[in-house]
């Protein structure tokens, strides 16, 4: 007699393909997991690497690089540029004329040569660029400027200031700052307990905001300098206002695209992760501004009232505060 061949039964192979995707389920967030956590230690190496070529131009220079410089109207080249030689990348360093706005004809092409370590592996949106012809800084260009994006930047304290006014600069209680440089001798805070660079979520900016900001080049607050004045990772926390009426909150502060908080560099050359729910001053929804600060004249008034957080102690380089 000839034998009957039986195969999978419907309900057999239903059964089937439901184990195999509940174990595709099981599976997916670990490897989700694991894919971040590889992208979370790339993101790390990338700020250990910048923060140390921004020691090594202190320990060669005698300061910090300048965070940003006026010049002609519009917002000088990023601290970016003037490390570049210790990032091993001085042969882009040596296109950079560095006695002309960074917008000019002769400098367009600097703003797309980009180090591949200025982007975090989990922020797709900044690899990205924008082409600018003859808008904003580049009105000085003749040519059409193809800019690329960072997710890093530099640390200005609690606050930050675009002005040429002292009252208005001093203000700046960080490392990087507008107009003036600082020494490592004056981080009496501890350089351990001090900020120097900080992560950028680029893409959770939404557009415009988006386009054009966090351009790696710039030096102009909310590119590639931010302050704590709001608080880390704001998106769900307050809205787009701009405390200053000049850079927004989700543009200027810091933020990130891993879970649970963001990366930070020390200035020490370490490199920590600061929880999403740390210590921080409220900040009123309305004027974006802390309980106790108000905005006159271009200058932070911190009244009585006012209270730094943890978060904004470990921006500022000097502010005696105590941080558990």
């Amino acid at each position: 007699m000839r034998r009957t061949r039986r195969g999978f039964s419907l309900i057999e192979l239903l059964v089937v393909i439901s184990i195999i995707g509940v174990l595709i389920a099981l599976l997916l967030p670990a490897v989700q997991q694991a894919r971040e956590a590889a992208r979370r230690v790339q993101c790390t190496n990338n700020l250990k690497q910048v923060a140390l070529a921004t020691l090594s131009y202190a320990e060669t220079h005698g300061t910090l690089p300048l965070g940003s410089l006026g010049q002609q109207g519009y917002s000088s080249g990023s601290f970016f540029l003037g490390i570049l030689p210790f990032l091993e990348q001085k042969v882009v360093y040596d296109i950079m004329n560095f006695d002309v706005n960074y917008g000019e004809t002769q400098n367009v092409t600097v703003s797309n040569c980009r180090p591949s370590v200025l982007v975090c592996p989990s922020d797709p949106a900044a690899f990205g660029f924008v082409v600018i012809d003859g808008a904003f800084s580049f009105e000085l260009s003749t040519l059409p400027a193809r800019v690329r994006y960072t997710s890093y930047a530099g640390s200005t304290g609690t606050f930050y200031q675009y002005s040429r006014l002292p009252e208005r600069l001093y203000q700046q209680n960080g490392l990087i700052l507008h107009r003036l440089t600082v020494g490592l001798a004056e981080i009496t805070d501890g350089t351990s307990n001090t900020f120097l660079l900080g992560e950028r979520a680029h893409t959770k900016l939404a557009e415009p905001w988006r386009t054009e900001w966090h351009w790696w080049s710039s030096g102009y607050h909310g590119d590639t300098l931010f302050d704590t004045l709001y608080p880390l990772n704001p998106f769900q926390k307050l809205p787009n206002i701009a405390a200053d009426f000049d850079v927004p909150a989700h543009v200027s502060a810091a933020s990130s695209m891993h879970p649970g908080g963001a990366q930070f560099a020390m200035a020490d050359g370490s490199v920590r992760s600061v929880a999403d729910g740390i210590d921080s001053w409220k900040n009123d929804p309305q004027t974006g501004l802390p309980t106790g600060i108000t905005f006159s004249a271009g200058v932070f008034q911190v009244g009585p009232r006012a209270r730094f957080g943890v978060y904004q102690a470990l921006s500022t380089r000097a502010g005696n505060e105590i941080v558990p």
